[in-house]
Parts: C-alpha cells; sequence; structure tokens
C-alpha cells in the first residue's frame, strides 16, 4: 500500500488491487473501487454511492 499525504492535510491510500481510499481535511473519506465505483462517506456520517455510469 502506498500512503501519500499532502500539504493541506488530505490523505490518500493507494491498495495493490487498484482501490483508493482518499481522507480530506473536513474528514470526508471517498472510497475509489477499481471498476470506478465511488462511495464518499460525510462527516455527518452520510454515504455517497456513485456507480461507474454517473448513476448515484
Amino acid at each position: 500500500m502506498e500512503v501519500l499525504q499532502f500539504p493541506n492535510n488530505q490523505i490518500e491510500k493507494h491498495f495493490p488491487d487498484g482501490r483508493k481510499e482518499i481522507t480530506f481535511p473536513d474528514q470526508t473519506v471517498k472510497n475509489l473501487g477499481p471498476n470506478g465505483d465511488e462511495e464518499s462517506v460525510l462527516p455527518d456520517g452520510t454515504i455517497i454511492q456513485v456507480k461507474p455510469d454517473g448513476t448515484k
């Protein structure tokens, strides 16, 4: 696993299977799947899922 930390405190974790987990400064966490799926977990607990075709 590769971990990248940016000056704005964004942290990206890149996994060997192609997944990525990005933690933003506001503590939003975005998970990106190798097939294009996206899942964002907002600080208030709201979960937003986006499929590769753009549908939520």
